[in-house]
């Protein structure tokens, strides 16, 4: 009878009862004990456990043992907490995916209830006297690997996983409708690539982060039949293909998406989504315009930034708890709308005593007009603005006294705290006690944040041109400047692959700010020969362009390169060197290695008397060290090692 009490006790328990009498208590404890604790030790097998970061309980532990398996690292049983303040506790920590997605530690999902939740609990209640009962497993960042066994799910009370940050380690939801109060699962940075069962996990279940998951498909279906989501991060899982069907989560309270490869525009459906507080989907290649945004209306945050979002600027008027937005890096255009921001004036003033600033970022578009006296509204709340690098012909002076804006720069430096104005520019697009607004003849609009002169933008898009840009190992920023020339801004050439430009505090030199100072294309697949005007760069100090065999590197016009100090072209096609002799005193760096010259030492390398390095090994280079070497006095450091020389170094080298 003890056996058939074993066997069947959690189908027949009630009948079982009156044929088993007191012996059914003590079957289920001391079976529930067995049950939990095996399947604790199956999870230790199949993921490593004897290589866990902390495995403390769990090393000593067998299937038969009568130690307290809740007293094993990370494991949480239900005489620990309740559930409302477990949940709470979880919900409430900062995940940090992501810059756009910053979590200001108060959760939309942490103090409500579902119905969900409320049944969970209440079986949870139920069973808290009970102290051998698993409620939740947090081993984040502890070395597991492998996979997950898919008796994991059969925990009776498990409702909180947090394997984050164990990045050998799959999760696998075949299983998961074993698991009927689970309530929040956290894996991101696993190497879990499939979600196949999760569409069938239970109705609590309200939180799922998933985010550094190498996913690699189109928005999982299984994530849109969990409609009691509140809280879903995917970020950087390599997801592509539209958001179809997302308004299916009309409970979300967080999305976070920032960092994959969706495209397409919002779906109209999106308006059904009125619950929706922080939204993230930044870094991203959606498009269309941004009307979808403005029925929200419970937003608090909102994250869009590095899109390719078009049309106007949505006026988000209809959100009176917003604190963050980032829309900047899209192509959006037009005047701001007079209704922009308007239902944030609820905040009361001080707010960045209590709670932060309100940051609003809508860089790097196409926007147009004036900043305008509408915004003035807004005066009393602690506003932190970033509107540079737009189309801004000027700034209302009802904006210039507002104290509480851009952490004070407003109250000090007045209209310059809020846009540099034409013919100065700031690497912020304002002054600040940091960054003055800077003379820059190329700066035509209101808060600029580079001083680029178009002969530089036009040097390096004749480079990209002429050395077949579209094959490039890395293009970044050179393809979109090339292929959309003169029909819309395409952003700072400080921000392509291998550009690096001036930065304020550089150089005494104020014009020099936003200037390009170095290319580095090593290694980048150029093919082709370097357009001369390459070298009449103003503020070129390093040209690196080893590494790429089928390109050649004109140097007829160095003597125009005044700056230039730093000069790589090894393993190059190069075998010209004529005007080289004509570099300025400035040029110090040479290297040349890998080259096949044949022939003798290059004459013209002769004459660079300022020259401190000199590195030409590998070049097939034959005769004799000249004598002439000796009179580059500066010369520290000589490589010539793998040619075809003869003879001696001449003693006036030494």
């Amino acid at each position: 009878m003890m056996r058939l009490c074993h066997g069947h006790f959690l189908l027949v328990a009630t009948v079982l009862s009156v044929f088993c009498g007191s012996a059914v208590s003590l079957s289920f404890q001391s079976n529930n004990v067995v049950d939990e604790r095996s399947i604790l030790l199956e999870l230790y097998s199949a993921t490593g456990g004897p290589s866990w970061n902390e495995n403390q309980g769990w090393e000593d532990a067998t299937p038969d043992g009568t130690d307290d398996y809740c007293e094993w690292t990370g494991v949480i049983c239900t005489g620990e907490a309740d559930l409302d303040t477990f949940q709470r506790r979880q919900l409430e920590e900062d995940d940090g995916d992501d810059d756009y997605y910053q979590d200001d530690g108060t959760s939309p999902a942490a103090g409500t209830t579902s119905s969900s939740s409320t049944a969970a609990r209440e079986s949870s209640s139920s069973n808290s006297k009970d102290p051998h009962r698993v409620m939740g497993l947090d081993l984040t960042q502890n070395f597991l690997q492998g996979r997950t066994p898919a008796s994991l799910w059969k925990l009776p009370l498990l409702q909180y996983l947090n394997v984050n940050h164990n990045d050998k380690l799959q999760v696998d939801f075949s299983s998961v409708h074993d698991a009927p109060q689970l309530s929040i699962v956290k894996a991101q940075f696993t190497a879990t690539a499939s979600l196949a069962g999760l569409d069938h996990a239970s109705l609590t279940l309200n939180v799922v982060h998933l985010s550094g998951c190498p996913l690699r498909s189109s928005f999982p279906a299984e994530l849109l039949a969990l409609t009691n989501l509140r809280d879903l991060q995917l970020s950087g899982c390599q997801l592509e293909g539209k958001l179809d069907g997302i308004q299916k989560l009309t409970n979300l309270r967080n999305l976070n998406l920032f960092d994959n490869q969706l495209r397409g525009p919002l779906p109209n459906e999106m308006i059904q989504m009125t619950r929706l507080q922080k939204f993230s989907c930044s870094r991203n290649q959606l498009t269309g315009d941004l009307h979808v945004v403005d029925a929200l209306v419970d937003l608090d945050e909102l994250y869009l930034a590095e899109n390719q979002f078009q049309g106007r600027l949505p006026s988000l008027s209809a959100m009176p708890r917003l604190s963050r937005v980032f829309l900047n890096m899209n192509q959006l255009t037009g005047p701001v709308p007079p209704q922009f921001l308007l239902g944030i004036t609820t905040w009361e003033p001080n707010f960045a005593e209590t709670a932060g600033w309100i940051r609003v970022d809508i860089s790097k578009n196409q926007l147009t007009g004036i900043l305008p006296e509408s915004l003035d509204i807004l005066q009393d709340l602690s506003m932190d603005f970033n509107w540079q690098d737009n189309r801004w012909v000027n700034v209302s002076e009802a904006l210039c006294d507002n104290e509480y804006w851009n952490r004070g720069a407003v109250m000090n430096f007045a209209c310059d705290g809020l846009a540099c104005p034409p013919g100065t520019y700031s690497v912020i697009g304002h002054a600040s006690n940091s960054y003055a607004c800077r003379t820059c003849d190329a700066a035509e609009f209101y808060g600029v944040s580079t001083c680029v002169q178009e002969n530089d933008k036009a040097a390096l898009i004749a480079l990209y041109s002429e050395t077949n840009g579209n094959n490039w190992i890395n293009n970044t920023g050179w393809k979109l400047a090339h292929d959309w020339q003169g029909l819309y801004d395409t952003g700072d050439i400080c921000e392509w692959y291998g550009v690096t430009c001036f930065q304020p505090g550089d150089t005494d030199d104020d014009s020099a700010g936003g200037r390009v100072r170095r290319i580095d294309l090593s290694g980048n697949n150029l093919v082709g020969v370097v357009p001369e005007d390459l070298f009449t760069m103003d503020y070129l100090d390093t040209l690196e362009l080893s590494g790429n065999p089928e390109l050649v590197v004109p140097l007829t016009k160095m003597d125009e390169s005044s700056e230039l100090r730093y000069l790589d072209i090894s393993r190059t096609a190069t075998v010209n060197f004529d005007g080289l002799e004509m570099a300025s005193d400035w040029f110090a760096y040479l290297i040349a290695d890998g080259l096949t010259l044949g022939g003798t030492l290059p004459k013209q390398v002769l004459n660079l008397t300022a020259l401190k390095l000199l590195s030409m090994s590998e070049c097939q280079l034959i005769g004799t060290v000249p004598e002439k070497l000796a009179n580059l006095k500066q010369l520290n450091e000589l490589y010539l090692f793998d040619n075809h020389l003869r003879g001696s170094i001449p003693d006036a080298i030494g």
